[in-house]
């Protein structure tokens, strides 16, 4: 499968298939990459960048699409939730057992053939709750490939383990939307806008793609709904688009 022209919408019934933004297929490289590596490569791939900009989605779509496991790290994680909640994603409903059982077990699993990439969400709190060492070993032994999603400054925490830092194959850096991926998601909200105001919203907005879906359907709609528009073009009146910053604290005298 070429990653970059022929990814299919394949997702549950009832949902809306996702907007294939650049950082979609972005990510779908990625997976493509790690799956077609040397044997003798390592197994690591990093996908990483600023929040907003639509990472989560991009994982989700790359978990509908190969079907592997997808962890969003937790806050309170132990090393014994890391391998129990990667089991309970293998398969194993009740996981149970010392870390080291399960850890053979979830080594156990991954290295059966074909397994699909694991998508470790939030990886940062990997290296804050000192996991990470845990999941090298998991993925050392398995040699199944494992994605690790997260902040800007995942890279930079990563290198301070070189055993893992050295590991990874692969750094893609998530982008800041364009024109084109705002036309995308103006077409998934349902509101025809000229490139003139998407341009306006994506400044706005900061790039971000979770920020530009705000602005589409929570002050676009509306403000579109109150005045009888069918289309929002430029030229005319705009609403105030949102940035995702607070508004300034008024100071109250007397």
């Amino acid at each position: 499968m070429n990653a970059h022209t022929d990814i299919k919408q394949d997702v549950p019934i009832g949902r809306r298939p996702p907007a294939l933004l650049k950082n979609v297929v972005a990510m779908m490289g990625l997976v493509q990459l790690m799956r077609d590596r040397s044997p003798d490569d390592d197994n690591l791939g990093c996908f990483y960048g600023y929040s907003g900009y639509g990472k989560t989605e991009a994982t989700r779509f790359a978990h509908i699409k190969t079907g592997g496991p997808h962890l969003e790290i937790g806050e309170s994680w132990t090393k014994k939730d890391l391998v129990a909640n990667l089991l309970f994603e293998l398969g194993v409903l009740k996981p149970k057992g010392t870390l080291s059982e399960m850890t053979r077990q979830a080594i156990e699993l991954l290295s059966m053939p074909d397994q699909p990439p694991v998508f470790i969400d939030e990886a940062d709190k990997l290296v804050e709750r000192n996991l990470i060492r845990n999941l090298r070993e998991i993925a050392d032994k398995s040699r199944a490939a494992f994605i690790l999603i997260g902040e800007e400054a995942l890279p930079g925490k990563l290198e301070r383990f070189e055993n893992v830092y050295g590991r990874v194959i692969h750094w893609e850096p998530a982008q800041p939307v364009d024109i084109e991926d705002c036309r995308k998601l103006a077409e998934r909200s349902g509101i025809v806008i000229d490139d003139q105001v998407l341009e306006v919203i994506r400044r706005a907005s900061e790039g971000r793609a979770r920020l530009v879906v705000s602005n589409l359907n929570n002050v676009c709609k509306p403000f579109m709904a109150a005045r009888g528009l069918s289309e929002l073009k430029s030229g005319g009146d705009l609403p105030d688009f949102i940035n995702g910053k607070h508004p300034p604290r008024v100071r109250r005298f007397g």
